[in-house]
């Protein structure tokens, strides 16, 4: 329908990707989002489960989307009091336009209840989705959950910013996942 859901309705194809791959001999699976792409991988696991999935890593996810709505609404200029009545009006259009729920779109318990080894990476200057999810996330994960915290990195620029500790930071998680 044209209609991004932001995972809601679209990990079906990363269930059926993750399935091919099973089928063609891949023993383990790791998941990396992007941006919406932590969304999406956060819908998968609510949906499937982790059974398929050995780890995740999420670069700059959206785990949040009414803290990034809101954060969007504050950098455009809103002020503090109209930006409540500004998102209810966009949940409510929303859920007209499309049966889209945006207070669906919230997955830090959810990844909190998971124990799949997960490698979080999320710069201090992301203007585009906020890094408070993620970091909320690995305080409610201390066990099996790394966090990168890229200091001066923007919206997906971790690596951009700071090549050898987004690299090592990969390597490490990889090197346990698959010893």
């Amino acid at each position: 329908d044209a209609v991004g859901r932001f995972g809601q309705t679209e990990w079906v194809d990363l269930e059926a990707a993750v399935s091919y791959a099973r089928s063609e001999g891949a023993r383990r699976v790791v998941l990396m989002g992007f941006s919406q792409g932590g969304s999406l991988i956060g819908y998968y696991l609510r949906n499937v489960g982790e059974r398929e999935v050995n780890g995740v890593i999420l670069d700059s996810p959206l785990l949040s989307l009414s803290d990034t709505l809101a954060q969007q609404a504050r950098l455009r200029g809103l002020p503090g009091p109209v930006i409540p009545p500004v998102l209810f009006g966009t949940r409510v259009i929303a859920q007209l336009r499309s049966g889209f729920a945006i207070s669906d779109v919230e997955h830090v318990d959810d990844l909190a209840d998971t124990t799949l080894p997960m490698l979080v990476i999320h710069g201090d200057e992301d203007d585009f989705v906020p890094p408070e999810p993620s970091a909320a996330l690995a305080q409610a994960r201390p066990d099996n959950l790394t966090f990168e915290r890229i200091d001066g990195a923007g919206h997906v620029e971790g690596w951009n910013t700071d090549q050898e500790r987004y690299a090592s930071a990969i390597a490490t998680f990889l090197a346990d996942v698959f010893p």
